[in-house]
């Protein structure tokens, strides 16, 4: 099942997919070994890690929130998310980043633990819109986090 999730996410991934523009965003910042936060759980966090390390990011580690069907996802919260982010910082010391992946938008969630933890924070729907903008030469975007505020590469 592990290896039908990772080709399921490679084959659905174009240059404008979520995952795609998450490493793009990641990179943008710095951050190489990025500790994953997601709503899933630990067959399909496997999946994320694989696709990252063929992009070329190295997980810091990985933890879910273990959800495996709609009714579960839609009954998280985005201090479910915040709560684990924390915790797993603590569990994964070598982790230079972190990355919120869900359905909901967690920016402000991204935004408060960028601030907190001091560690650079990317959620799912951010890196998508940083990666449209970025296509349309929009940015820098002061006052929006750390990715939003970096300069655009030359």
């Amino acid at each position: 099942p592990g290896w039908f999730i990772r080709q399921r996410i490679r084959n659905a991934c174009s240059r404008s997919c979520w995952a795609s523009a998450t490493g793009l965003a990641l990179r943008h910042i710095g951050v190489q070994r990025p500790l994953l936060i997601t709503q899933y759980n630990d067959e399909v966090n496997a999946a994320i890690i694989e696709y990252f390390r063929d992009a070329g990011l190295e997980a810091a580690g990985a933890a879910g929130l273990g959800a495996t069907n709609a009714a579960q996802v839609n009954a998280l919260l985005p201090s479910d998310f915040e709560a684990l982010a924390r915790k797993a910082l603590d569990q994964h010391a070598t982790a230079d980043g972190i990355f919120l992946s869900a359905r909901g938008n967690l920016l402000s969630v991204a935004r408060m633990l960028e601030e907190t933890l001091n560690v650079p924070v990317i959620e799912q729907i951010q890196a998508s819109v940083w990666w449209s903008l970025s296509r349309l030469n929009i940015g820098p975007v002061p006052g929006k986090g750390r990715l939003f505020s970096a300069p655009r590469a030359a």
